[in-house]
């Protein structure tokens, strides 16, 4: 869907509020339709409709920033263009089969949710508990799938940035800057979702190489220290 999204006119982030105001829509059409909107309006009965537009937009946002820092870090990496690309499209694309599992496991999260919630909860969207669960599914059901497929996309996002910075094989200590591009994201990632915070690594930073010695040379500390042992050892006089 986000792929769809990317290749269509207009900016991401409108997508996002149009989803917002259609989920807003159906929950509301809901609570009027069984009645629960005669005692006034009340926000709390329908933030889950704000979930899934946020973590969209968060998701957008955040590929956004990833596509930035591999560019900024492409001087470090010592790989062919199409490499390149492929790590770059890896790092801001959640594989298939992932998404097909996260999907399955919002159906069934939402099937438990939906056989466990009260019924003081249910009935007020709807006259009995089936009718609501089949009313609820279209919003519930992707809500879920988005919260699992984000959460899972920022921690392997997460983990491609490790991989990415054991690549780096063009190491110049007069110009660092490349390793610290990826910096941003570990940071806006964790700022995203708090869950996610102990999620985001700590970016690399490159290793300084210690200056080598010969086999025969040794340090000052050394040297003062053979010193004094030999004056320890040397008779007071004759």
């Amino acid at each position: 869907m986000l792929d769809w999204i990317d290749h269509e006119a207009g900016p991401n982030w409108l997508y996002a509020l149009v989803l917002l105001v259609a989920q807003s829509a159906w929950v509301l059409a809901m609570l009027w339709w069984n009645g629960g909107l005669r005692d006034g309006f009340d926000p709390s009965k329908i933030f889950i409709v704000a979930v899934a537009p946020y973590l969209l937009w968060a998701r957008f946002y955040l590929d956004g920033v990833a596509a930035r820092a591999m560019d900024a870090f492409r001087p470090a990496l010592a790989v062919s263009d199409e490499e390149f690309l492929r790590l770059r499209y890896e790092l801001t694309t959640l594989p298939a089969p992932l998404t097909r599992i996260a999907t399955i496991a919002a159906i069934v999260g939402y099937i438990v949710n939906a056989a466990l919630l009260p019924d003081r909860i249910l009935a007020q969207f709807g006259p009995s508990r089936g009718v609501t669960a089949v009313l609820l599914a279209p919003v519930a059901i992707f809500t879920l799938a988005v919260v699992v497929i984000s959460t899972a996309q920022a921690v392997r996002q997460l983990w491609m940035v490790d991989l990415i910075h054991g690549l780096a094989e063009r190491v110049n200590l007069f110009r660092v800057k490349p390793f610290y591009a990826f910096s941003g994201l570990a940071s806006r990632t964790g700022m995203s979702s708090p869950c996610r915070g102990s999620a985001a690594p700590r970016a690399r930073r490159p290793r300084r190489s210690s200056p080598s010695c010969g086999p025969g040379s040794r340090s000052s500390g050394s040297r003062r220290s053979s010193r004094s042992t030999s004056r320890r050892r040397t008779p007071s006089g004759t």
